[in-house]
């Protein structure tokens, strides 16, 4: 339908004004993925006021063990079933999380919530840089716009947000 109305349209532009409610069709894991962004929203404010009480590391590692009893009760893990190489490669990915996780709490904490998450939306345009440099994939036209709206997006934003 979606492609119908782009084709009697001038720009994408005066599509985006055609498009209708039955247009729009989510799968579960949309919902869910709309839910969690949701959450993570909310997660962000109440960050904001704990770092003010917290330093960001107390504050990672508060939230972590949060988690970690919540999906422990979900999943009930045995990790004595987990093979050894798995263990490299899981403390190699909580170091990673932990230092991304902290500089966020302290881009929170000094820059604010807003100017932070747009700084980290650049996040999977870094990972497509890296397969264009040293992968060789070829980049398509669509990733290129996708990203320069973006880009320009942050950089308007920066500039009238100061």
């Amino acid at each position: 339908m979606i492609k119908a109305e782009v084709k009697n349209c001038n720009n994408i532009v005066s599509a985006t004004v055609h498009l209708r409610k039955n247009h729009f069709h989510f799968s579960k894991q949309s919902g869910n993925m709309i839910l969690a962004v949701i959450f993570i929203a909310i997660e962000s404010l109440f960050q904001k006021y704990l770092l003010a009480d917290y330093s960001p590391i107390a504050l990672y590692f508060f939230r972590c063990g949060i988690l970690f009893v919540i999906f422990w009760m979900m999943f009930n893990p045995n990790f004595l079933k987990a093979p050894k190489k798995s263990w490299l490669w899981l403390l190699w990915s909580a170091l990673l999380s932990e230092g991304m996780m902290v500089l966020r709490f302290y881009g929170f904490a000094t820059q604010g919530i807003v100017f932070t998450v747009l700084i980290l939306i650049l996040s999977p345009f870094l990972v497509y840089l890296f397969s264009f440099i040293f992968l060789k994939e070829k980049p398509s036209v669509k990733i290129i716009v996708g990203a320069m709206v973006v880009i320009l997006a942050i950089i308007y934003a920066t500039i009238m947000g100061r």
